[in-house]
């Protein structure tokens, strides 16, 4: 059964384009402790220019049952 749909898998992939991976330029460790601590440092101006801000934070995704990870 698998032999039959073999010719219709290598039609599909001679269909598609390949392209070597050019990884981000913005991935130096420096920018990115640079970049959170930006972020944190919005966070504390916010928070001192107006004292009803919340911070929000993203809820971490769990795993259920079936591996999916979903939020609580």
């Amino acid at each position: 059964m698998l032999l039959a749909y073999k010719g219709a898998d290598m039609t599909v992939l001679d269909t598609l384009n390949f392209v070597a991976f050019k990884p981000l330029a913005n991935n130096n460790p420096i920018a990115v402790r640079r970049r959170k601590l930006i972020v944190k440092l919005d966070e504390q101006i916010q928070l001192a220019a107006n004292k009803d801000h919340t911070p929000i934070r993203p809820q971490p995704l769990l795993p259920n049952k079936q591996g999916d990870r979903l939020k609580r």
